[in-house]
């Protein structure tokens, strides 16, 4: 059996000889890189893991105060002094951990060194072989299974080494083979195991998606909005600063202003402006802030009564949520890839239809279609829509509130720091596509609900078998208003889509090769119900979908209603093959 697509055959040999060569390389690359941090990291893992067997020994503590210098990128360091006995001698530490504990948030500290302070029983964990060597705290196991956390881009690495090798395994192999191959070895070599690969892919970019969004996103956010609850508290501020981070990427800029204040009847300390902290590029706006708290000034802030440790200068939703919901994109997508992935696995594992498959190798001389035909399997057959209009509607919907929803906390903020007098030309700026976009889907949703009250086509076919070269009659039935519609119009479409590679970039394109004209009325006698006769030309390709091309055919339903959204609904249809010639 022979046969070809688009009337044109293409070779991309040596295209992917140099895709596999380039493969090899960026996976040594990015899995060598993982397997670096991997080392780094775990090094550090095994340096905390030792302290696991120092001894327990009770403690008497002297000293736990938080030293702070404004002069240091880290400002904050937890300073300890204890007293302990092991082995008859009496000793002293002033090591909390194994790494000296800074920090450029003073929360952390601050409770670090509640948790110590309130302890009635403090102990610390003594080196056996070197008794004046000891630490108040060690790092919790679960902590080391960060250290693995490389490892995945070792694996992904690995995975585009392994693809990279096949590449140039199967350029090797066409090179090899000779004569024609049928359609199911090919796509047996095209899409074997692309599904396992894409659930990989996907499963990981979930899991890393949902492993940043939990500390980096949700709970900030959950802050975010528990605190706009805290108390009002006076404070007064120690030093006020704008604070410089440089990096490979630039300089980015972060506020730090240090304050105290007095809650519950004790002292308490806080470098803490909003809720979600971080540095970005932009000094003007950080300086500005800045100049609203100098150094020795009375201030308000807002205090966590259940933790008085944690305060903050500005309470409520900030724009950094938008983007602690980031790695929500990296889920998402993971989740779309997973999920793709998974239903290409229900489709033959030579990357074709089942039924396809079925039909297209024949066993014994009889083919599928054949079998189908001697078992009287052909009758008429009520078309099915190619994407319900509820289901248009609710994922319209689902898309509107998610986006909107997200949006509209920052354009609250926006507003009311206009109204305040305190507004930002960056931020509103910045929200400005996001707001049209947020319009642009709520008018797509409106434009879909409105088209939920048009009239419903339900076309029936005569055979649920159609062939190329043959006849079909075609009924339809319009419920609804059909009154509305001025025009209606039914068409069969053909539609060749094929996925290639256009140097590092995977393109599809598709292209209508087939337009015929069905029936077209403007008679609401015609329009409300009627038949017509599909004459199928034979010189087409049946409907197929292998390896990166696919064939497909569709009915398109069109009535065009004044001032409202149109009708326009397609129909799958599935053509088969001619019928072979009699002997």
């Amino acid at each position: 059996m022979s046969w070809k697509l688009g009337g044109k055959r293409t070779s991309g040999a040596g295209s992917q000889k140099t895709g596999g060569g380039c493969l090899i390389v960026f996976g040594l690359f990015f899995g060598g890189m993982g397997l670096m941090f991997f080392v780094f990291i775990f090094r550090q893992f095994l340096a905390e893991a030792e302290t696991y067997r120092w001894e327990e020994v009770p403690c008497e503590i002297v000293r736990c105060e938080i030293a702070a210098d404004s002069g240091r990128d880290d400002p904050f360091q937890l300073e300890t002094s204890y007293r302990y006995r092991f082995q008859g001698n009496r000793l002293t530490s002033d090591r909390y951990s194994l790494q000296p504990k800074k920090s450029g948030e003073y929360e952390k500290l601050a409770l670090l060194r509640k948790d110590l302070l309130e302890n009635p029983a403090p102990i610390c964990f003594v080196n056996p072989d070197a008794p004046s060597e000891a630490v108040l705290r060690r790092s919790a196991v679960s902590a080391g299974l960060f250290s693995f956390f490389p490892l995945i881009f070792v694996a992904i690495g690995g995975g585009i080494v392994w693809f990279g090798i096949a590449s140039l395994r199967k350029e090797k192999a066409e090179k090899r083979s000779t004569g024609t191959q049928s359609i199911s070895a090919a796509g047996n070599r095209s899409k074997k195991g692309s599904w396992m690969a894409g659930a990989i892919v996907g499963a990981v970019f979930a899991a890393i998606g949902l492993a940043i969004l939990i500390p980096v996103g949700l709970g900030p956010i959950q802050r975010m909005l528990s605190s706009r609850g805290w108390v009002e508290t006076p404070c007064k501020v120690i030093w006020s600063r704008v604070q410089s981070h440089d990096s490979d990427d630039g300089t980015t800029y972060s506020v730090d202003i240090f304050y105290e204040y007095e809650f519950a009847g004790q002292t308490h300390r806080s470098n803490r402006y909003e809720a979600m902290g971080g540095s970005s590029s932009g000094y003007e706006g950080k300086r500005e802030i800045v100049n609203r708290y100098p150094a020795g000034t009375q201030q308000v802030c807002y205090v966590n009564p259940d933790v008085p440790e944690q305060a903050m200068l500005r309470p409520g939703v900030s724009a950094w949520a938008l983007i602690g919901l980031l790695p929500l994109v990296f889920f998402a997508l993971g989740l779309f890839i997973l999920m793709a992935s998974l239903k290409a696995r229900k489709k033959s594992h030579y990357g074709i239809d089942r039924e396809m498959v079925r039909a297209l190798e024949p066993s014994d001389g009889v083919t599928d279609f054949q079998r189908r035909d001697d078992e009287g399997s052909e009758g008429p057959v009520v078309l099915k829509p190619h994407a319900s209009r509820w289901v248009k509607l609710g994922g319209i919907l689902f898309f509107t509130l998610l986006w909107n929803g997200i949006v509209s906390v920052f354009v609250v903020q926006v507003v009311k720091g206009w109204q305040a007098g305190r507004g930002e030309i960056f931020l509103t700026l910045f929200m400005i596509p996001f707001v049209l976009v947020g319009i642009g889907v709520l008018a797509a949703f409106l434009y879909q609900l409105l088209a939920m009250r048009n009239p419903h086509p339900v076309l029936t076919l005569s055979t649920g078998l159609p062939r190329l070269g043959e006849t079909v009659n075609l009924s339809w039935r319009v419920s609804g208003r059909v009154s509305r519609i001025v025009s209606f119009r039914i068409s069969l479409w053909g539609i060749e889509t094929a996925t290639y590679r256009r140097g590092t970039n995977t393109v599809t394109s598709s292209e209508v090769f087939l337009e015929q004209e069905i029936f077209e009325t403007a008679s609401m006698v015609d329009i409300e119900s009627g038949s017509a006769v599909i004459e199928i030309p034979g010189d087409l390709m049946y409907s197929l979908k292998l390896g990166n091309n696919e064939i497909k055919y569709e009915l398109r339903v069109k009535g065009d209603i004044p001032l409202w959204p149109d009708i326009g609904d397609s129909f799958e249809l599935t053509l088969l093959p001619r019928r072979p010639d009699p002997v």
